[in-house]
């Protein structure tokens, strides 16, 4: 095949690399471009270079995908027609100046539809997280997770921001309160991984709010100092006590075999991360951040994607994420969701047991076989033994 000049020869490589560029991953250069070029040479009968392979590729990528520039100065368009097409929906850009032009900062998302289905049938209970965008323009995706009726991942919010900090924090959190209409902190539960600036803001806006911290990233933390199969049961076992005695008792144990991961433990407020002091209104025992884990895990293709083109997947996420659900939801055999009914069937078993007594009006006296006797009000939806 001959070329006549040089653009001939570019114009047949862009095109050649836009039929095949989507099949192409550089995550292995030496491998895949020496492959590509072996293909290019065969079909196309060119010798082509490394960097002509890799500018061709960048060329498909900005006329597949979008122009990065481009895409950030069509933010404006793309929130007029998200609240256009969702209505109720709260889509904020924050700008800087940078002479007489603005410059994108942050933007939020709240879907009308995640609002509303949240307020209707989630608990009390947010997730929070973050992750970084990759990309020659870096910046954060923070994310706000809820716990559906089955105990599934409820996406409430997100917004990409220029850096994780006390600022951003605050900036997300006042506009996700305003949303949600959060007037009494006391009834709210925030769980997260003890990011950076994220303790101070929910301390500034809501601090009568219950904060747990994830038991899994406080345990990598503690293993580093304190390594040790023993001691990683004991950390565990006292996240898990529902009553403040039976935490104590692990905490002995753990004094006991290591007075110095003792000390280390007893700094961390156990409020954050033990069910024995958790509060009983959200009536949820999670000790974990996995919702919002689960949900970065699925964005994880999607962070290297210029600005429009990740906030539309992220949209198109969570529309066949509620599509399905309520698919799914038309076949349960049970009024509760699948999870749920898991947890009712394993709950029987261990009641029987248990000997009730009646106490008066919806009130019993419970007596366990191996665990003592607890007091259970079925009109208030509580035990003493907290599980």
């Amino acid at each position: 095949m001959q070329f006549a000049n040089k653009d001939e020869l570019k114009e047949a490589i862009r095109e050649y690399t836009i039929v095949q560029g989507r099949n192409i991953k550089l995550e292995n250069p030496e491998w895949d471009v020496g492959a590509f070029k072996a293909e290019v040479l065969e079909k196309c009968h060119m010798n082509i270079s490394k960097h002509q392979i890799y500018r061709a590729k960048n060329l498909c990528k900005v006329i597949i995908e979008g122009s990065y520039v481009e895409q950030y100065a069509r933010l404006w368009d793309y929130a007029e027609e998200l609240k256009k097409a969702n209505k109720g929906s709260t889509v904020i850009i924050k700008n800087k100046m940078k002479g007489n032009k603005p410059v994108f900062e942050r933007i939020y998302v709240c879907l009308e539809a995640c609002k509303r289905g949240f307020l209707a049938g989630c608990r009390p209970l947010i997730g929070i997280n973050s992750c970084h965008l990759k990309g020659p323009y870096t910046g954060q995706v923070l994310t706000t997770v809820g716990v559906d009726g089955n105990n599934g991942l409820y996406l409430v919010a997100y917004t990409v921001v220029e850096v994780e900090s006390k600022s951003s924090w605050i900036w997300f959190l006042e506009l996700l309160i305003e949303d949600l209409q959060i007037e009494n902190g006391k009834a709210w539960v925030f769980m997260s991984d003890k990011q950076k600036g994220l303790i101070p803001a929910i301390e500034t806006l809501l601090p009568t709010a219950e904060h747990r911290m994830c038991v899994r990233h406080l345990y990598n933390n503690f293993k580093t100092e304190h390594a040790g199969l023993a001691l990683k049961n004991i950390l565990w076992a006292a996240a898990r006590a529902t009553t403040i005695p039976w935490y104590e008792v692990e905490m002995d144990k753990m004094k006991e075999q290591n007075e110095e991961a003792w000390k280390w433990v007893k700094k961390r407020p156990a409020k954050n991360w033990s069910r024995s002091h958790f509060e009983p209104h959200s009536k949820c025992d999670m000790l974990l951040n996995n919702l919002c884990e689960s949900f970065n895990s699925c964005i994880l293709d999607l962070r290297d994607k210029s600005i429009l083109t990740c906030l539309e997947m992220i949209r198109v996420y969570i529309m066949l994420r509620m599509a399905n659900r309520r698919i799914a939801g038309t076949v349960w055999r049970h009024p509760a969701g699948p999870r749920i009914v898991k947890i009712i069937e394993k709950n029987k078993l261990g009641a029987s047991q248990c000997i009730p007594r009646l106490a008066g009006e919806s009130k019993y006296q419970v007596s366990h076989m191996y665990s003592g006797e607890y007091a259970v009000d079925l009109k208030a939806k509580t035990c003493s033994c907290r599980r």
